[in-house]
């Protein structure tokens, strides 16, 4: 398996596992609303992802790629929208993580795609 891919399907897992605990953390403080909902399946969508891709599973890198480039994407659009917004120490935070996220998935989505071909040959050869 090409590393790009493995260290993509290693961030998948990393990001939704700690997406998941977020949303489980936001649930037991209180509960969420329809966004905490969308935000869970999209956590468990990258901890799957990343499952499938690191075990041979997925069939190929290409949707959960660009699925991380325009999650991660969208991600940034919003972190500027908050940077221009707003002023404070708080928000200096949540741009320095936010950051980290969304530059994250937007890594992994260009490693994923990056060694797709060789993801594609390696999982060829071995059996399934």
């Amino acid at each position: 398996m090409p590393g790009s891919v493995k260290t993509a399907a290693i961030l998948w897992i990393v990001f939704g596992g700690l997406g998941v605990l977020g949303q489980l953390f936001s649930l037991m403080s209180g509960g969420f609303r329809g966004t905490g909902i969308f935000a869970l399946a999209v956590s468990v969508a990258f901890v799957v992802a990343g499952i499938q891709t690191i075990s041979g599973k997925a069939k190929d890198t290409l949707g959960n790629g660009i699925g991380s480039i325009v999650l991660g994407g969208l991600g940034l659009l919003a972190l500027l929208f908050v940077a221009f917004s707003f002023r404070g120490l708080a928000v200096g935070a949540i741009l320095l993580i936010g950051m980290v996220n969304t530059g994250g998935l937007v890594l992994a989505g260009i490693l994923a795609l990056s060694g797709r071909g060789g993801y594609r040959e390696w999982r060829a050869a071995t059996v399934y």
